[in-house]
């Protein structure tokens, strides 16, 4: 009698943990029901009527009995376990009696079975009865649901059983038992919140388990459901199928009379917010079937739709009414139509179109995907509550169906929603994006300060050791974080339908970020760094796999490009220039604009978010730092004070003053500063010093590097022989914005400095052959200050000034063109750069020079770089500019150098003197020390440039010596090193002595020294004729002092300073027969002078003659 509930004693009512773990992998051709299984065509049932019989037979009662397990129902009989149906048992003991199954009526009212049926009689008919058994079952639970009664809240789970026993048939070895799957117990429902759920909830609940279950019975009782042969195995199948339908009808709104809830029941399961999880295959299957049944929910005739809800089984109940003629089951389904009533010609009538999102999946997903929206507004990185939000968005998007699987319909639902491309009402529209676009929410996940302040106050305490080791552990977050961006953002484009409206979603982010490029923007109104970061990485990822050969260079210039460069400064051409060019392409029969592909689209995008996100977010790091630096001074390291320190030691003699209180008020304020924008660095450390971020943006700047090239007609590799590139250059290079390539210099030079590894091990040779051709092809660029940018790169990877890129400077400097074309480059250049276009143009002349200065010498010691600057001194004109201008910077330098020398002396001499110092008044005081503070620094700057240049002329005149003695040159540079040594060894060089030279990088006796070297390198009697000639600084007994101080001081060697000694007597000689032939022509006319003057130039000819003989 209670053979059917025996089953049911022993099956576990679970919804499978196991199948929950699974969901996030779910996969659109991995769907254990099928999403098809439902059709089936009657030549196939034929065909397996005909093989249905098998070694191994299954009764109703185990079918049964599975069936009662999964639906955790019953209409046999009540029973402890299970909830008793009495509408869907009066139902079925009609059917019997009517005869639609073997057993007698009798048998099957004690809840008996026969051992065979028509089971494997007739199973095409045995089938439907059983798919409408479940319908029938399904829908009275939904009913009780509906008047607000639980069934399934005294249900008491049932345990396991090991096995399924009586199915080996007669004669046959019997099978051993099949293990069974054994799942954490999860009861029927959802357990009871603290609040009271509505009938949607629990109604879709309930679905979702029975779904669950389905599969748990499959791996428990594989014998009898794997093992039978269809169509008795497409009954589970069917269950599945049934579920999925009837929660699709629920999500609508179709089931129930009163309102749906606000949140669909739908997001608590997909987030696991309500302690249970959508099962795996759930969810494909759902938006599967809910798009493939568009046709029976466009209809807008009430009966139509009630008609479609009876015969969700079609082909199934028309095979079994045509046998028996309808009866029991069909009036049994019409009695359940009122739940049904009023609801369905209330659905929206919208088009079906392959671009438009069909209703039913409008109204089941919808509301799933504006929970998500509403859900990701609350979220943040903290408590790592963004990634469920975020994990679902792109398994959702990934779903895929149609008859080639290469449909997504949520990604073209998601660009139909109201927000994906909203329209704007303020002013601050990039800000405004961000906040109320659809995926705005999910590209703000964000560990800026300014972004998120709790993320400085969770994470960051201001301890710097404690705070770097969570930059990892947060990178790490990040970095998963856009990983699975980019995979929402890689299927909604990929899907045709959406892909449009996907890439005028990012134009318009770009197009109202752009003013995060400028200098002086109001941060208010534009996109936050976290949010412009994340869409940077998105696209980077996207811009990966995109072949340069298959970008349009001449994208930006297309009429319908969805990039504006038209405010922009060009490389060459002025606008009109430009306007002119792209006019003329429009109207030329040779060229054609091409239709914009993707890869162009997303290609330019990527290089525009660079220059909007990435660079901005660069300069704003800085500008914190410059602003931390200025409240913590560094005085002698390791050590620091600050500010507030300085004012602290100092109390005492404040504290009885009148703004004493205003002091407190400042040192309270700095200390909060302090706190502020140390938190601020950190968090900002971690956001945007990531390895993974900057490795990918050297690899796409690379791609940048190969199309400059490229517009240029120039290959990747580079070579000698294709420089020097033409006066002219392509008009599509001379249109170019200017920050097309001084982008690529930026970014360089900020990894070099905050980052170098990144650098060093992923520089490209397209890459190193780009700075080279940009810095020997300076005639084709308007601004020099591009130039200058490159030149810095190249300074800063040299080892002295970054000691991580020595294997990058070698690579470099090996380069063909570094070899033959960089010197003369560079010292053409260096006279040159007289104007940069900034208004501290005069100041940045020195920094640039100072650059090409330590270029210059790290070339000095490679002997192949040696030669070709030897060479070029030999050439002609351009070696003598650049030795006067060296001359030029020289003296200006040392002179700058050393009268701020004397008067920080003269401060310091003032200070050491108490009873001076303390009778001087306040504001005097304050003025002197001001003024000291900005000789320091001034001192500073210059001694550091003078050293340079007077290091260059300490090794190029050991090789290179007729240059220096041209007349043009020799007798300016004779005057400067003898006005210079007279600064350091005459009467008045006691004004050059500081307290802690080193800290100004004052160091005379190395000053002294190659001075001293110079002159011995060009010793000859042509340059002692020189230094006679300086009438202002030049005195034998100068010469005498610095040599005694040298001796005295060891900087030279005795031989050193004999040769030394005997240059300046030579001068001295020549000197003094300059002043007799002054006396004795002082009174001649002028044709002797004449004569005189042709005489000293063929003196001078002689003199050349015999120094290139000995060299």
């Amino acid at each position: 009698m209670d053979a059917p509930l025996s089953d049911l004693q022993c099956a576990e009512d679970t919804t499978s943990q196991m199948e929950v773990d699974e969901k996030s992998s779910v996969s659109q051709v991995d769907v254990d029901s099928g999403i098809e299984n439902m059709e089936v065509e009657e030549g196939d049932r034929k065909d397996r009527n005909r093989t249905f019989s098998s070694s191994t037979e299954v009764t109703e009662e185990h079918v049964v009995s599975g069936v009662i397990r999964v639906l955790g129902v019953s209409w046999l009989q009540r029973a402890e376990g299970v909830f008793f149906l009495p509408e869907t048992a009066a139902a079925y003991r009609a059917a019997l009696e009517e005869g639609a199954y073997s057993l007698d009526v009798q048998t099957a009212k004690n809840g008996e079975f026969g051992a065979r049926s028509r089971l494997y009689q007739e199973p095409v008919l045995f089938i439907p009865l059983y798919q409408d058994l479940v319908s029938q079952a399904l829908m009275e639970v939904l009913a009780l649901f509906k008047r607000g009664e639980n069934p399934m809240t005294d249900i008491a789970p049932v345990l396991p059983c090991p096995a399924v026993g009586n199915l080996d048939s007669p004669g046959v070895s019997p099978t051993p038992a099949s293990p069974v799957v054994t799942l954490p117990h999860e009861p029927l429902l959802v357990p009871a919140l603290q609040q009271p759920q509505d009938a949607y909830t629990l109604s879709l609940s309930y679905l979702v388990n029975c779904y669950s279950r389905v599969t748990v019975e499959e791996r428990n009782h594989p014998k009898v459901w794997r093992s039978s042969i269809p169509p008795l195995s497409d009954i589970l199948s069917d269950i599945r199928a049934q579920c999925v339908q009837f929660s699709a009808l629920i999500l609508q709104g179709v089931m129930f009379d009163d309102q749906p809830p606000h949140e669909t029941p739908l997001l608590g399961l997909l987030l696991n917010t309500q302690q249970q999880q959508l099962p795996r295959g759930f969810l494909p299957e759902l938006v599967a079937r809910t798009y493939a049944n568009n046709d029976a929910f466009h209809k807008v005739d009430r009966s139509v739709a009630k008609s479609q809800l009876l015969n969700m089984n079609s082909d199934r109940n028309e095979t079994y009414k045509e046998r028996k003629g309808g009866g029991v089951w069909g009036n049994m389904l019409k009695s359940m139509i009122p739940l049904c009533s009023g609801k369905l010609e209330h659905r929206s009538r919208l088009p079906c179109s392959s671009i438009y999102p069909t209703a039913p999946v409008l109204e089941v997903f919808s509301p799933l995907l504006q929970g998500l929206f509403f859900t990701m507004h609350s979220a943040s990185i903290i408590g790592n509550k963004h990634r469920e939000p975020i994990q679902s968005l792109s398994e959702l998007l990934d779903i895929r169906c149609g008859p080639s699987g290469n449909i997504r319909p949520i990604c073209q639902l998601l660009t139909h929603q109201v927000q994906f491309l909203p329209d704007t009402v303020t002013l601050a529209v990039g800000r405004e994006l961000a906040r109320t676009s659809f995926l705005g929410p999910f590209l703000s996940v964000s560990v800026f300060a300014e972004d998120e302040p709790k993320v400085a106050e969770k994470f960051f305490s201001g301890n710097t050791a404690s705070d770097k080791s969570l930059n990892q552990t947060l990178r790490q977050e990040l970095e998963n974080t856009r990983i699975l961006l980019h995979k929402v953002f890689h299927d909604i484009l990929v899907n045709g339908s959406s892909r449009e409206a996907t890439l005028s979603y990012l134009a318009m982010l770009l197009r109202n970020n752009e003013k995060r490029a400028q200098i002086h923007i109001d941060e208010r109104s534009v996109a936050g760094d976290g949010f412009m970061l994340n869409l940077l990485s998105v696209m980077q990822m996207l811009a990966i796999k995109v072949k340069l050969d298959k970008v349009d260079m001449f994208y930006p210039f297309h009429p319908s490009s969805t990039i504006d460069i038209k405010n922009e400064t060009r490389l060459k051409f002025t606008s009109q220039e430009v306007a002119t060019w792209v006019d003329e392409l429009s109207r030329s029969k040779t060229h054609k604009w091409r239709e914009p592909k993707f890869p162009t689209q997303c290609w330019f995008l990527t290089l525009h978010l660079h220059h909007t996100s990435l660079l901005p977010a660069c300069q704003k790091y800085q500008r914190r730092l410059r602003a931390l630096r200025d409240l913590q001074k560094l005085v002698r390291a390791p050590f620091f004070y600050t500010m507030v320190d300085e004012m602290q030691a100092t109390e005492a003699q404040w504290k009885e003053m009148h703004f004493a209180a205003r002091n407190k008020e400042l040192i309270k304020h700095w200390k909060q500063q302090i706190k502020k924008l140390t938190r601020s660095k950190a968090c900002a450390d971690a956001g945007l010093l990531d390895e993974n971020l900057l490795r990918r943006s050297l690899q796409f700047y690379t791609s940048v590097a190969e199309f400059l090239l490229a517009a240029l007609a120039i290959p990747g590799a580079g070579s000698p022989s294709s420089l020097p590139l033409p006066g002219e250059g392509p008009p599509i290079f001379s249109a170019l914005p200017e920050w097309y390539v001084e982008d690529i210099a930026e970014f360089l030079l900020f990894a070099l400095q905050f980052c170098p590894s990144v650098v060093a091990d992923s520089v490209e040779d397209s890459l190193v052959t780009w700075l080279l051709v940009g810095v020997c092809s300076p005639h084709y660029f308007r601004n020099p200050y591009l130039i200058a940018k490159i030149i810095e790169v190249l300074f800063v990877v040299n080892p002295g000034i970054q000691p991580r890129t020595e294997q990058l400077h070698a690579r470099i400097m090996a380069h063909p063109i570094s070899e033959t074309q960089l010197p003369s480059c560079l010292m053409k250049f260096y006279t040159d750069v007289e104007t940069t276009g900034s208004s501290s143009e005069f100041y940045d002349k020195f920094t640039i020079r100072y650059h090409i200065s330590l270029i210059l010498k790290g070339m000095w010691d490679n002997p192949v770089h040696r030669q070709a600057i030897v060479n070029e001194s030999k050439s002609g004109k351009q070696f003598v500019k650049f030795i006067n201008m060296l001359m030029n910077d020289t003296t200006f330098l040392l002179d700058e150098s050393l009268e701020s020398l004397k008067r920080i002396h003269e401060v310091q001499e003032l200070m050491a003197d108490t009873d001076t110092w303390t009778q001087t008044p306040r504001d005097q005081q304050q003025i002197r020390q001001r003024q000291l503070t900005a000789d320091e620094r001034q001192c500073r700057s210059y001694l550091t440039l003078a050293k340079e240049t007077v290091d260059m002329f300490h090794y190029l005149t050991v090789d290179i010596k007729e240059p220096f003695l041209r007349p043009e040159l020799v007798d300016r540079l004779a005057a400067m090193l003898n006005f210079n040594l007279q600064q350091l060894c005459g009467p008045k060089c006691k004004n050059l002595k500081v307290r802690n030279p080193e800290k100004y990088g004052w160091e005379p006796r190395r000053l002294l020294s190659q001075l001293a070297d110079i002159y011995l390198h060009l010793d000859c009697n042509g340059f002692a004729a020189a230094l006679a000639g300086d009438e202002r600084s030049f005195k034998r007994e100068l010469f005498e002092d610095a040599a005694a101080r040298m001796e005295r001081a060891l900087i030279k060697t005795s031989t050193q300073i004999d040769q030394f000694r005997i240059l300046a007597l030579k001068a001295s000689e020549i000197a003094i027969q300059n002043i007799k032939r002054e006396v004795d022509y002082s009174d001649a006319p002028d044709e002797f002078r004449a004569v005189e003057l042709r005489e000293r130039i063929e003196a001078w000819k002689r003199e050349k003659k015999k120094a290139a003989a000995s060299m």
